[in-house]
Formats: C-alpha cells, structure tokens, sequence
C-alpha cells in the first residue's frame, strides 16, 4: 500500500505545481516531468541488476527512506535547479522499490488470492489519495503525505519475507504475450495521468465542490471496493475483460471532463473505477511473473515513460485531444486482442 500511495503522491502534477511556486516556466515544467521519467526508468533496471542473494527486505527499506528524504527536500528548496535534483532522486528510489516489490510479493502473499490482496492495497492507497483534502490541497500537503507513506513502506519492507518469486511459466510471461501487457498498461497510464490532469485542473479552475454524494470521502469508499473487486477478477483470469473496461472508463472520464462542467462528478466516477482496475493490473501482473528483468521493462516502459508522455501531453496541449485519446485507446484495444491471439496459440 506504502508503494502505490507513494506513487500516486509523486505525481507529475504535485511536482508541477512545486515548480509553478518556484517561477518555473512551461518547458522547465516540461523538462521536469522528462526527468522524472527517465529517472524512475532507470530506478527500476538499477533494481532489476541488483543480485537477488541480497536481502530484499533491505533493499525495500533503503528505497523508501530515500524516496521519504528526497520529498522532504523538494519541498525546502528554493531554486528549480534543486527541486529537479530531488524529485529526480524520489522518482529514482519508487522505480527501484516498485521492482524490488514485484519479487517479493508473491513469496509473502501467495499465488492463489495474490490479485485480491493487491487490490486491498491498491484501494487503500487510492482511499487516501483521492480525499479532497489531500487530491485538491496545495503541492506541500500530498508531497508531505508521500514522505509519510515512503517512511511506513521502510518500517513495514523490514518484517517482510526475504525471499524472491519463482519464476512463472504461464502463457502470459512467454515471448510476445508480454509484450501485449506492456502495450495495454502503457496506455492505460497515458490515459490515467491525461484523466487526472484533466480533471483534477477542471475541478480547481471551477471551483467544484465535493458535496453530495461525493461528500466524507465517498470516492474513497469506491476506490477501494473496485480495487479489490479487480484484484479477484485477476486472479480468476479476467484479465482481458477487465483491462479493455479500465480503457472505456478513463477514455469516459476525460471526455465528460473537458465536455460539461456539471460532469465532473460523473468524470470522478469513471476515473475511480478505471484507475483502480488498471493500478491492480500494475501491480499483480510483474508480482505474479516473478521474472525481474520483465517487471523492470514493463515498470520503466508503462509507469515511468508513459506516465511522463501522458503529462506532458497534457501540459502542453491543456487537455487532451478526443482524436488523440481514441487513437491511443485504439492501440490497447488492438494490444488487448493481441494477447489473446498469442495465448491461444500457446494454450
């Protein structure tokens, strides 16, 4: 849960808005976004060239309390020079500890209710995450909160088993299928940082309240049971099904979003349900594989690179082209299909 809490807090958009503060410029805020890309890219495949005879339950708290002292100096410094050194450097330690993480889960877990677990932690992490005192507050609230989540993962990663997965050979981990997997969660978490950019600006600039049904953490609540619903259709197999649902529902949200400013609630709706099916998805199918190599590529690929296009593009287009979206949501679909195709040749 410290893992993705943490990365959801370490969004582009809280370190945007840290360098706003700071008198950034959009192509420094641009610059910024690529750096923690790469940076989180290259966290990840340092994890991966890590010898697995290390105790990884060191591994994890090292990562963590680096993750928790680099937020803590971005939010002291003064200068952009200093905030791009110190996100880069969180950015860095989320990729190594999410690698690490993906080897251990499934030795302290267990395959058989491996995705439900997930999915428990997945919906508390967005529980948080999505309460309008932490989702709408100023940069220092979320960044202050991610420091937190990073120093429970490094008391937590301590009593963890310290062994690492076995390899799976299921069809999903053979050559080509997984790269079906890499394709869909890499547009799912283009669509996810345009989603949220997108509404998250539009409830700002309007000023929209959380009142009625959405009032005392309600998305909280949602966030939470469809993780954890996900989680179990993962284990039973359902991948396909639930993945294609997870592109409709952020594909709705950001359409409703830029469409009518009574939608936001309904936008906020389709983007929980979404982002916490495809989050699970992120999560369970590196945990499940146990091949580090593959958790390192997807990680790198799918979260870092893509979540750092799919801001960026955002930013720079202030919202997200419908003919844009449908043709990036066309490439999982085809993704989607694909990897059914391989698998049955392999069944």
């Amino acid at each position: 849960m410290a893992t993705v809490l943490f990365a959801l807090l370490l969004r582009d958009a809280v370190v945007v808005q840290l360098a706003q503060q700071l008198g950034a410029d959009p192509f420094k805020q641009y610059l910024l976004v690529a750096i923690m890309g790469v940076a989180g890219a290259i966290g990840c495949l340092l994890a991966a060239a890590e010898p697995q005879t290390f105790r990884p339950q060191w591994s994890l708290a090292g990562g963590f309390a680096v993750s928790a002292a680099a937020m803590l100096a971005a939010l002291l410094v003064n200068s952009w020079e200093r905030l791009v050194v110190f996100s880069g450097v969180a950015a860095l330690a989320a990729g190594w500890v999410a690698v690490v993480l993906s080897m251990v889960l499934r030795p302290a877990i267990g395959s058989e209710k491996l995705g439900m677990w997930i999915g428990v932690g997945v919906g508390l992490a967005f529980a948080l995450f999505s309460l309008p005192q932490i989702y709408l507050a100023a940069a220092a609230v979320p960044a202050l909160v991610a420091a937190a989540a990073a120093a429970a993962g490094m008391v937590a990663a301590v009593a963890l088993r310290p062994r690492f997965a076995a390899t799976s050979f299921s069809p999903d981990y053979q050559s080509r299928v997984w790269l079906a997997w890499i394709v869909m969660l890499l547009v799912l978490v283009w669509m996810d940082k345009a989603a949220l950019f997108v509404i998250r600006g539009a409830a700002v600039q309007h000023e929209f309240q959380w009142d009625g049904w959405w009032s005392q953490g309600s998305t909280a609540c949602l966030h939470f049971l469809i993780a954890a619903l996900a989680g179990a259709a993962f284990d039973r197999g359902w991948a396909a099904g639930m993945l294609l649902l997870a592109m409709v529902l952020l594909l709705a949200a950001c359409n409703l979003s830029q469409a009518d400013t009574q939608a936001y609630a309904q936008a906020q709706i389709f983007y929980a349900l979404g982002a916490s099916i495809y989050v699970t998805a992120l999560v369970f199918y590196p945990a499940r594989g146990g091949q580090v190599w593959l958790a390192a590529g997807l990680l790198a690929i799918a979260r870092w690179i893509g979540g750092a296009l799919g801001s960026a593009m955002a930013l720079a287009l202030g919202g997200v082209p419908k003919a844009l979206l449908l043709g990036i949501a066309l490439v999982g679909v085809l993704a989607v299909w694909q990897r059914a195709r391989l698998r049955e040749r392999r069944d």
